[in-house]
C-alpha cells in the first residue's frame, strides 16, 4: 500500500459537497462562514439580525463584513424597510436617507475594493469618481441599534470612504472634518444632545465595529507584483474561521517556527477580500489556504533580505519557486503571505508506506520535479535578465544557503495531477558579484546539507554550496525511490559518523587528519575532506540499479536534452582538498 499527493481532481471533490460543509484535508467551515449562506428575499428578519447573524465567522469568532458581501445582503429593500421599521423614519425621510446611504451605481462597488486595495497601501490615493455612499457607516450603526443616527452622518458628509473614523476627541459635534481627518466626538455642555445621539462608551463601540466592515483588501500591485500593506493596529484581518477535521493525509502543521525567526500559520483569507489567485497562474496552485509567514520584530534585517530576495523572482514565473503574494506590517510584525503547501518533501518521503510505485507516468514526474527543481536553482544563482548588458561589478549573482527537504515544499497543481514541488525560505538567501567575497562562516548552516567548503578555512559563497546541498536531497530521493522510507532511514543510519572525533553526524562528508611525514602518527596539522563511503556506496548502488539513466531516459521522454542535470548535482568521490589550521 502506499500513501502519496493526491491529485487536485481529490482536493477538488472533497470541497464540492453539496452542503458546502467540507472542505480539503477535513477542514471544516462554520455555518454561518459560508460564501452562499445568505437569506431568503422575503427573510423578515430585521436588519441588525441579519448582520449579527449572516456574517462571516472570524478566526477570532466574532463577525466580519467583506464589502461585495455585504453589498450582496443589504439590499435597497432592506435598508428601506430597516429606515422605517427599525430606525422610525417616515417613508419620505426613509426613501431620502435610502437613496443616499445605497452607493449611486455598480461601478461604485468596483472603485470602493480598488480604494480598500490601496487603503494602507498607498495612503492619500483614495480617489473615487462615484458617491461612495454611506453602507457601511449604516450598518455599523445597525449593529449597536442606532440606526437613526445615520443622519447626522449624511448631514456631515461623513461617507464610506472617510472610514475608518478617528478616535474620539475633544471638540463639538456627532461628526466632525479636521485637519487630521475625520473624527467621532462627543458634544459638549450646554449644547443639547440629540436624541439617541452616542454616549461615551457607545462611541467607543462605534469606532471598534467600523473595523468589521473596514476589511484589509489584498490585491496585486499595479505592475503585477506583490504588494505591500501597511496595516493600523486596529485593523481586522479577513482570515476565515476553519474547524480542523480528521479526515485526509497530514499537512504542514497549522502554526509552527520557521527558520529560528518566525512563525508559520495556515489561514484562509475570504475570498471577497482578495484577488492574489491572479498571482498563482503560473503555477495554477489552488488559492483555497494560504501560509502567513510572520517574522519578529527584531529580525528585521531578515525579513528585509527575504523580501529582496523574493522581489527578484517576482518577474520570473517559475513554476519550482514559490511565489510571494503580498507582505504587511501589523501590530509591530512583518508578514509574508504565500500559497499554503500540503508537506515538504522531508513529511512526504517520511509518510510513505513501502517503496514508490514504479510506473513510467511517476518516473516521469519524478524527473519533471528533479528538471523542474535544478531550473529553479539556476534561476535563483543567474542574474536577472536584462542584466546581460551590465559589467561583471554590476552583476549579481544569487545563493539560497539553506536547500534541505524541508524547504522543498508540496503543491496540489491544476496542471499536474501529481503536485508540484517548489523551492521555498529565502530567509538567508545572499546575492553577491561575479567573485564573491562572502564567507560562509558568516552564514548559519544547514547540519546535513551543507558542503566541505563551509568547513574550510577561508571558504567563500559559490553557486556550488546550493549544487552541493541539492545533490544530497536527490541522492537521499534516489534512497527513497529504492527503499521507501526504510531505505532512506537507512541511507541516514549509515552516514551517521563522529565529526573530528567529537560528535555524530549525518553529513555527506568525513574529515580526516592527514597522517605525519612517518605515515603512521597524526599531528600533521592539515586535513583532508572526502565524501563518505556510505554516501559513494549508494551513488554505485544507484548505477547497479541503472537509475541515472532511467533519469536521463525520462528526462528526454520529456524533452529535456541536458544530461548533465543529474551529474552535476550529485555529490561524487572528488579529489582529496587538504586545509590547514
Amino acid at each position: 500500500m502506499h500513501s502519496y499527493p493526491r491529485s487536485p481532481e481529490a482536493h477538488s471533490t472533497a470541497s464540492s459537497a453539496p452542503d458546502g460543509d467540507r472542505l480539503d484535508d477535513g477542514d471544516e467551515l462554520d455555518n454561518n462562514d459560508e460564501d452562499w449562506a445568505f437569506p431568503e428575499p422575503d427573510d423578515p428578519m430585521g436588519l441588525e439580525d441579519l448582520l449579527h447573524c449572516y456574517g462571516v465567522s472570524h478566526a477570532d469568532e466574532n463577525v466580519q463584513w467583506p464589502y461585495a458581501k455585504l453589498r450582496r445582503v443589504v439590499t435597497r429593500e432592506r435598508v428601506l424597510r430597516a429606515l422605517q421599521e427599525e430606525c422610525g423614519f417616515d417613508e419620505a425621510d426613509a426613501q431620502n436617507y435610502c437613496s443616499r446611504i445605497m452607493p449611486a451605481s455598480d461601478d461604485a462597488d468596483t472603485e470602493t475594493l480598488a480604494a480598500d486595495s490601496v487603503r494602507w497601501r498607498k495612503p492619500g490615493e483614495l480617489h473615487m469618481s462615484q458617491r461612495a455612499g454611506y453602507l457601511r457607516v449604516f450598518a455599523t450603526l445597525m449593529m449597536q441599534s442606532k440606526g437613526n443616527l445615520v443622519r447626522y452622518f449624511i448631514e456631515q458628509g461623513v461617507s464610506d470612504r472617510e472610514l475608518p473614523l478617528e478616535t474620539p476627541a475633544p471638540t463639538v459635534g456627532p461628526a466632525r472634518r479636521g485637519k487630521g481627518g475625520v473624527g467621532l466626538v462627543l458634544p459638549e455642555e450646554p449644547v443639547p444632545r440629540p436624541r439617541g445621539c452616542f454616549r461615551r462608551h457607545e462611541l467607543n463601540m462605534f469606532v471598534s465595529t467600523q473595523w468589521r466592515f473596514v476589511l484589509p483588501y489584498f490585491a496585486p500591485s499595479i505592475s503585477g507584483d506583490a504588494a505591500h500593506y501597511d496595516l493600523p493596529p486596529d485593523a481586522i484581518l479577513p482570515w476565515v474561521a476553519i474547524k480542523s477535521g480528521s479526515a485526509g493525509q497530514p499537512t504542514l502543521k497549522e502554526e509552527q517556527e520557521t527558520g529560528g525567526y518566525g512563525i508559520l500559520k495556515r489561514v484562509r483569507i475570504h475570498p471577497d477580500c482578495h484577488s492574489l489567485g491572479t498571482l498563482l497562474g503560473s503555477s495554477s496552485l489552488p488559492d483555497r489556504f494560504f501560509a502567513i509567514k510572520s517574522i519578529r520584530r527584531k529580525y528585521l534585517a531578515e525579513y528585509t533580505n527575504e523580501v529582496e530576495f523574493l522581489k527578484r523572482f517576482s518577474g520570473t514565473g517559475h513554476s519550482h519557486l514559490v511565489p510571494l503574494l503580498s507582505t504587511f506590517t501589523h501590530l509591530g510584525s512583518y508578514h509574508f503571505i504565500f500559497p499554503w503547501a500540503e508537506g515538504d518533501l522531508d513529511q512526504w518521503w517520511s509518510r510513505s508506506i513501502g517503496p514508490p510505485p514504479r510506473t513510467f507516468e511517476f518516473r516521469r514526474w519524478i524527473a519533471r520535479q528533479i528538471s523542474g527543481l535544478v531550473d529553479a536553482m539556476y534561476t535563483i544563482h543567474e542574474p536577472k535578465q536584462g542584466a546581460s548588458n551590465l559589467s561583471p561589478d554590476e552583476k549579481r549573482f544569487g545563493h539560497h544557503g539553506n536547500l534541505k527537504p524541508q524547504n522543498v515544499l508540496w503543491f496540489a497543481s491544476s496542471k499536474d495531477s501529481m503536485g508540484i514541488l517548489m523551492i521555498a525560505d529565502f530567509g538567508i538567501a545572499v546575492d553577491y558579484g561575479e567573485i564573491s567575497n562572502v564567507p560562509y562562516e558568516h552564514l548559519p548552516r544547514t547540519p546535513a546539507y551543507r558542503p566541505p567548503e563551509c568547513d574550510m578555512d577561508g571558504g567563500k559563497i559559490a553557486r556550488a554550496f546550493d549544487i552541493w546541498s541539492m545533490g544530497c536531497i536527490f541522492l537521499e530521493m534516489a534512497a527513497w525511490l529504492l527503499g521507501g522510507a526504510k531505505g532512506r532511514a537507512a541511507f541516514k543510519r549509515e552516514r551517521q559518523a563522529l565529526y573530528l572525533a567529537m560528535s555524530l553526524t549525518d553529513i555527506y562528508f568525513d574529515i580526516q587528519e592527514m597522517l605525519s611525514a612517518d605515515g603512521i602518527t597524526g599531528g600533521s596539522g592539515k586535513y583532508v575532506f572526502l565524501v563518505k563511503e556510505s554516501v559513494t556506496k549508494v551513488c554505485a548502488t544507484l548505477f547497479r540499479h541503472n537509475i541515472p539513466t532511467l533519469l536521463r531516459q525520462t528526462l528526454t521522454a520529456n524533452g529535456y536534452t541536458d544530461q548533465n542535470i543529474w551529474r552535476s548535482c550529485t555529490p561524487t568521490q572528488p579529489a582529496p582538498t587538504t586545509c590547514t589550521n
